[in-house]
């Protein structure tokens, strides 16, 4: 009996997937567990449609992505942060606040798509990776200095 996959049924077939299993299998197993549907001809034409639908959708993800990551090459973030006499910095920049400066600019992301493991503590530049899509990560530059005081501007 064809079968069409609704899930991912391990060792057997992959979701979308269509394949010949036995009817036993299918009647007992599958359609009772929500696993698999028969392959009529109305389903394949339904799961022919679905599939270029989910392809354009993908492709129209990617060229976005491509986008921003064209976008996020030209953009330099740069944050300040308090130094003690040793030298010891006070502040962080963590994820959180690169989102929201990259917001400031114009690109969203979220959060978790800032790939850092911890936040940064210390000055300098650096290049932070951000995912943008299952096939695209990017880097963004940042610029970490030391704040200014007052009393030293002049």
């Amino acid at each position: 009996m064809k079968v069409i996959f609704t899930k991912d049924v391990p060792a057997v077939g992959k979701k979308d997937e269509v394949k010949n299993v036995s009817d036993g299998y299918a009647r007992n197993f599958l359609f009772l567990k929500g696993l698999a549907r028969p392959a009529t001809a109305n389903a394949l034409k339904n799961l022919t449609r679905a599939l270029a639908e989910k392809q354009k959708t993908s492709t129209l993800r990617h060229d976005h992505a491509q986008t921003v990551a064209e976008r996020l090459k030209t953009i330099t973030l740069h944050f300040k942060t308090r130094i003690g006499e040793k030298g010891k910095s006070f502040g962080s920049v963590s994820a959180a606040k690169i989102q929201l400066e990259l917001k400031k600019k114009g690109v969203t992301v979220h959060k978790e798509n800032v790939l850092l493991e911890e936040p940064i503590k210390t000055l300098g530049e650096k290049m932070v990776p951000i995912w943008l899509h299952p096939e695209l990560i990017t880097e963004v530059k940042i610029i970490i200095e030391p704040e200014t005081k007052p009393s030293e501007k002049k």
